[in-house]
Formats: structure tokens, sequence, C-alpha cells
């Protein structure tokens, strides 16, 4: 219930014409392009998005998304971790306390921070992905179902480049509880120099490796990494301690949240020192990547940790570890306790504001709010907020033909989500002549023409407050609606 109302929340939030969405357009562009004759990791913004980041996974979303759009990339999502909640709610069956367990796991997966994170202000993201496949990693390690655990975990390296450090983690924690339940006397040399644990790190950081490898080779420009180390080099001084500052506070509050929970399961066992000292190392391990990583958009703030994709691959990674110990180590016998878990809670709405970037209303007034509910219960086919310029062009788009481009305002790129979307003024990642441009009045200067004078030619149309250029070649498609 909780996740079809998150669901139906995000289809709110796109269909919002005060929220910018352009990365939920991205990744719709990526997952489906390939099965319309684009070419593969292709997006109207960027252009080849392959030679940017890895995003391999959400290319098996294509028929998806190709069949119901962008709502597809959001449906998936809610799928996958629908399930991982299913199966764990299997798995702790035979807890005393299970409710309280129960609400654990609720809390920490569904809490807050989580919801924020799906939510994502800047649309959406192939990261997002990492969440249930770790989780559900993570379920099928503790059940010692290895086969598919490998599955999940070949899925988790298909999602971004940074995958091998997230997997790392899960599996050295694994390894470490594993070892301490089993009794094993560890020494900070065993731990470090374990032929298992150097076996997962090395074959993590080579695979990591290759993946930053593979993007320098791809872009002219290198990599992220590379691009990032070039800004801390040349970054001016005061401006990088203030950055750092509002980092490690961030980081802080955040660790204090993630930890919590934690305490319940690790206070009863012997030797868990070893795993709360290794879940400390490899959250500042994640916070030293992401703040390197975040480098890239200095002096903005903007792609540092409290960034969702970010963020919420560390909550991805404790996530993983928190289900790998409540099934390894939890008993009925085992005295659990749901006050971490609550006071975790409370921080995370306290301090929303600097774990990650959102906007709790995305709606600015009652009444948007009253018109957006309207229109979503009445099937995301409704009065489109009661404007005639978004009713028209909602018309427009159920008469496109698939695989169209268009250009339009921010406002008005959610209503062609099924098609390949780009902004006013950006054409040099476009394949073909858009069949729709649309404009808003009051930006047009007089005598102004945004589509390419010659053929195809295009007819102008003028809504209330926009302006339509057609495509003469769909234009009998379109005559009757704007008659």
């Amino acid at each position: 219930m909780l996740l079809a109302i998150w669901f139906g929340l995000k289809c709110l939030q796109l269909q919002s014409p005060y929220q910018i969405f352009s990365d939920a357009h991205i990744s719709h562009q990526l997952s489906k392009g390939w099965l319309e004759g684009r070419p593969l990791l292709y997006d109207t913004y960027y252009g080849f998005h392959g030679r940017i980041h890895n995003y391999f996974f959400i290319l098996l979303l294509g028929p998806v998304t190709w069949l119901v759009g962008i709502y597809g990339l959001f449906l998936v999502y809610v799928l996958l971790t629908a399930y991982l909640f299913h199966r764990l709610w299997k798995a702790n069956a035979d807890w005393g306390n299970r409710k309280s367990v129960w609400l654990s796991l609720i809390l920490y997966g569904l809490g807050p921070l989580a919801y924020l994170i799906f939510i994502d202000v800047f649309g959406w993201h192939p990261e997002q992905y990492f969440f249930p496949l770790m989780g559900l990693s993570a379920l099928y390690l503790a059940q010692r179902k290895y086969v598919k655990a490998a599955l999940c975990l070949f899925l988790v390296a298909l999602v971004k480049e940074t995958s091998p450090v997230l997997i790392c983690g899960l599996l050295l924690f694994a390894s470490i509880t594993s070892d301490v339940l089993n009794k094993k006397e560890l020494t900070l040399k065993a731990v470090l120099f374990s032929k298992r644990n150097l076996t997962i790190g090395v074959l993590c950081a080579g695979a990591f490796l290759v993946g930053i490898l593979w993007l320098s080779y791809l872009n002219p420009y290198g990599s992220r990494l590379s691009q990032a180390l070039t800004h801390l080099w040349v970054a001016d001084s005061t401006t990088l301690f203030f950055f750092t500052v509002r980092y490690l506070i961030g980081a802080s509050v955040l660790f204090v949240v993630l930890f919590l929970p934690f305490i319940p399961l690790l206070k009863p066992l012997p030797g868990s020192k070893w795993m709360a000292g290794f879940l400390c190392f490899y959250f500042l391990v994640m916070c030293i990547a992401f703040f390197v990583e975040s480098l890239h958009y200095f002096p903005g703030f903007d792609g540092g940790l409290p960034y969702p994709t970010r963020v919420g691959s560390v909550l991805s990674v404790f996530f993983g570890c928190y289900i790998f110990l409540l099934l390894r180590a939890g008993s009925p016998e085992h005295p659990f306790t749901l006050y971490p878990s609550l006071w975790s809670t409370i921080l995370q709405l306290t301090f929303s504001s600097v774990l990650v970037f959102h906007s709790w209303p995305f709606i600015e007034t009652r009444k948007d709010l009253e018109k957006s509910l309207s229109h979503l219960l009445s099937g995301l086919q409704g009065d489109m907020y009661g404007d005639p310029d978004r009713q028209l062009l909602q018309k427009f788009a159920a008469r496109l033909p698939r695989g169209s481009e268009v250009v339009a305002p921010d406002r008005y790129l959610s209503i062609f989500h099924k098609f390949y979307g780009s902004l006013p003024g950006r054409s040099e990642h476009r394949l073909e002549q858009p069949v729709l441009y649309v404009c808003e009045s009051d930006t047009l200067s007089p005598g102004y023409i945004p589509c390419p004078v010659g053929e195809p030619q295009y007819q102008k149309y003028e809504g209330k407050n926009i302006c339509i250029w057609i495509d003469k070649r769909w234009k009998n498609q379109f005559e009757k609606l704007v008659e």
C-alpha cells in the first residue's frame, strides 16, 4: 500500500508543471531508444550518454518503458522493492518479536530518507535501482542462495560504473559477519589479509578500474573522475574548505541515521566491534569516493552527498548490510528493540534538508494540489490543471507518431513523456527534425522562429499562452485540434 502511494505521488510529480524532470526524461530515452532504432545509451540532452556513465541496467527496462512510457521506470522500482519486502516478510517469520523487526525494516527501507530519494527532485536516475537490487542480493546471500545472489549482484554491476564500490561493501560486511558468527578469532591482520576478503577487494577494485578506463577511452574529455580531479587541483582553497565542511556535516548526520538501527542487532553479539568498525570504515570510503565524484560539479554543491543518487547509494549498502545481519544473527530470543529505529526516523525528518536535496511540497499551493490530485485520480487524462494550452498539447501527444522528437519548455515536456523531448536552444544532440516545437508566447521576440527554415516546412498555430510549430508532414493529424 505504501509503495502504491509512492508510485501515485511520483506520477503526480511528473505531471506537475512546477517540477524540473529532465533527468527522468533522460533515463526514459536511455531505456527504450535502442528499441526504436536510436543509438545505444543516447539521449537528446547529452548525446552519447554511454561516454559518461555505464548505465547498462536501464537498457533491460526498455520493453516496459516502450509500452507505458516514463511511468515504467517508477513501476519497475516499485515492483522490485515490493518483492524485496515480500521476501523479507517471509524470511523473518520465526521471530518472536516479528512486528518490531518488520517495523524497523519499514522505517529503514521506506522511511522519510528513502521517500525523498525516491521522489528525486531532479526527476529519476538509473541509480535508484541500487536499493532493491542490493537488498535482494543481501537477502539471498543471508539465505545462502548463492546462484540468486550472484544474479542480483550481476544486475547491480550493470547499474553504473560505481557499482563495484557498493558490491564490495556488502560482500566484505557479509564476510566479516560470517567470521564473527562462526566464532573465529579475528585480528586486524586476519581481517585485512584473509584470502576471501583480499579476493573480494581485488576483484571489485579491478572492476571499478576497468569501468573508469572504459569511460576515459570513450570520452575525448576524459572520465568524470579525471574532470573532478582537475577541479580539485585548481579550486580556490577557501571555497573548497567551506565545501568540505558542509559535506562533512551532512555525512556525519547521515552516518548516525544509518547506523542507529544496527545497535540492537550488534549489541548482544560477541565480536560486534568488527562489524561496527567495518561500517564506520566503509562509510568513510564511500564518502571519499562520492566527495571526489561531487567535485565534478564544484563549486556547486548540488552534486554532493545529498544528491539523491549518492545518498541513495549509501543507503543501499547500509540497508543491504542490515538485512544480512538481521537474517544471519537474528533469532526469536534476540533482545530486539525498536527505539533506535524510531530515533533514526526522527533524525531523518529533523535533518531532511541536510541529508538529501528535496522539496517536500512539490506542488506550490493548495489550489494546485487539489487540481493535481483531481487530475491524478481521473487516470492522468483529466483537465491538465485547467490550462487550455496543456489540454491542447495533451491532444497533440496522443497523435504523435512513435519515436517523434519534440522541443518544448520544461513545464510542458512531461506531456510528451513517451517521446524524445528536448529543450529549446539545445539542438546539437537531436537525431531528426522535431515534429513539434512549443514556445511560450512571452519568451518570443518579434519574428522569432525556433524551427529551421526549409524542408520540412513548419506551420504555426497559437494557443492561449504558447505558440506551436507543426511539421507539415503530420499536419493532417493535427488540423482538427487547432481549428
